[in-house]
């Protein structure tokens, strides 16, 4: 008898929850421009477009890293410094995820699958 598919479903509602990040796409969130760079504001963060679509679903082209894994890993994450380009940034890592941000936090730039080393 043949297996029903698996849907991935992804939670769109609102919520006030801090502690759970909304997962939208990019065209779903307010945005914020600084500097001539465009960034979607997601709780208390800036997000590039590049980061939040790292969050979609593989199917959609991303690494499916839940925004809940992102603030985790910013939050509890072992942190390294680094210079780019004359700009620090921080990167996080928790678990099997990294997140690399600017601004002490404020601004994520993208997320990463981590498998250590």
């Amino acid at each position: 008898m043949p297996q029903p598919k698996k849907m991935l479903l992804i939670n769109m509602k609102n919520t006030d929850d801090e502690n759970k990040p909304l997962w939208k796409k990019w065209d779903d969130y307010e945005k914020i421009t600084i500097h001539g760079r465009e960034y979607a504001k997601v709780r208390n963060r800036l997000y590039t477009r590049h980061a939040v679509e790292r969050t979609y679903p593989s199917d959609l082209g991303g690494r499916s890293i839940a925004p809940k894994f992102i603030e985790d890993g910013i939050k509890t994450g072992i942190i390294r410094k680094v210079t780019i380009n004359g700009v620090e940034r921080i990167i996080h890592t928790s678990g099997t995820v990294q997140v690399v941000t600017e601004e002490n936090g404020r601004i994520v730039i993208t997320v990463n699958p981590f498998s250590g080393g």
